[in-house]
């Protein structure tokens, strides 16, 4: 989805827990999508998004507000949220702030980013 996102021109930030390992992504990204503009322009496509790699582990409300802090300053909106926080069948255990860790990493943390831009959004309109 991030190299279709990017083929339309959107910025993409990529939030990962393993920075060394969402680099290594988002070279295979950027090299699929050097590959699909040497094969040639596509209609509708034009100027390739911007790939931004950040740390974000969303087992953790403390990274989850760092990183929102840092998104207000620096980006001007959010038009997009896709999350994959990426655990499937693993033991139970709880993440730091004490939540089923399925639970805690992809719904609080997702619903935690939205509301943040959200608010955001809502105190610039009053």
């Amino acid at each position: 989805m991030a190299v279709e996102l990017l083929r339309l021109g959107m910025g993409v930030i990529m939030g990962c827990r393993d920075r060394a390992r969402a680099e290594e992504a988002a070279g295979q990204l950027r090299r699929e999508l050097r590959q699909a503009a040497e094969c040639g322009p596509e209609p509708g496509v034009g100027e390739t998004g911007e790939l931004v790699v950040r740390e974000l582990d969303l087992a953790s409300l403390r990274w989850v507000r760092a990183f929102c802090q840092d998104m207000l300053q620096e980006e001007p909106r959010l038009d997009v949220l896709i999350n994959n926080a990426g655990i499937f069948q693993c033991p139970y255990m709880k993440t730091e702030d004490g939540f089923e860790m399925h639970f805690g990493s992809k719904v609080t943390k997702a619903l935690a980013i939205i509301s943040t831009f959200q608010l955001r959004d809502l105190k610039k309109s009053i």
